[in-house]
């Protein structure tokens, strides 16, 4: 009887050193796994903007920038990836609001968005991609909202009330992507927020990788429109 519970313990023993030797190889592989899919990640990627696979954003954010940039990511094929090209110095919060839920939304899954300069309502709408890239020499830059009121005191409180509001729903959405409290953030900003280049932009959590863009020649090609105020100028579709 003694024998046959000292052969099932060692059975059970043997058993055992199996199961934590399984154990630990399944963990050596998940952690190896996660390594190379950040390496994958933070490695540099080849990217060719063309016609049919991007979008931009370049200058200020108003009215019209958001619109031209939304209608043209929605006519791209969405079962591809599709470019949303960032150089902008920021601009109005009510419209730099309306992209951001753009990004945020169904809709907007699958962008990969990529920063050459991304400050201000720019700078929140780079943390609402679902991918971030930035380029070399990249500038990104954070801060509360700012600007002037005028009007009745009771107009220029109301308008107070909402700046407050959409304030902290944008440094929200900056915090949650950065990987920060609100309260670090705010501490961060000071007044503004500078991360310049690579190195900075990746500590800072502020990118997902780094990208190497160029453009097709199709769209290197120089083409005549009128700008603002009728003058035909020469521009081209490359955004950089």
């Amino acid at each position: 009887m003694t024998n046959a519970w000292q052969k099932l313990l060692k059975q059970c023993h043997k058993q055992g050193d199996k199961m934590k030797k399984s154990i630990i190889a399944l963990f050596l592989i998940l952690v190896l796994s996660i390594s190379i899919l950040a390496y994958g990640i933070s490695k540099n990627q080849n990217i060719v903007l063309t016609e049919e696979n991007h979008a931009s954003l370049v200058g200020e954010v108003n009215g019209g920038s958001v619109e031209t940039a939304i209608l043209k990511l929605r006519s791209l094929d969405q079962s591809k990836t599709r470019y949303f090209y960032i150089d902008s110095p920021g601009g109005e919060v009510i419209n730099g609001m309306r992209l951001i839920n753009y990004l945020r939304s169904a809709e907007g899954k699958g962008i990969v968005c990529i920063a050459e300069k991304a400050m201000s309502m720019a700078f929140v709408a780079l943390q609402s991609c679902e991918t971030r890239l930035v380029i070399e020499n990249t500038m990104l830059m954070s801060h509360g909202i700012a600007g002037g009121m005028q009007g009745y005191i009771k107009q220029i409180e109301s308008e107070l009330i909402l700046a407050k509001k959409l304030d902290y729903i944008l440094q929200k959405i900056q915090a949650n992507r950065l990987g920060i409290t609100i309260e670090q953030l705010l501490k961060n900003q000071n007044a503004e927020w500078w991360i310049i280049g690579i190195e900075d932009a990746l500590n800072n959590n502020a990118t997902d990788g780094v990208a190497n863009v160029s453009c097709s020649l199709e769209i290197q090609k120089p083409i005549k429109v009128k700008n603002d105020e009728g003058q035909e100028i020469t521009i081209s579709k490359c955004p950089l």
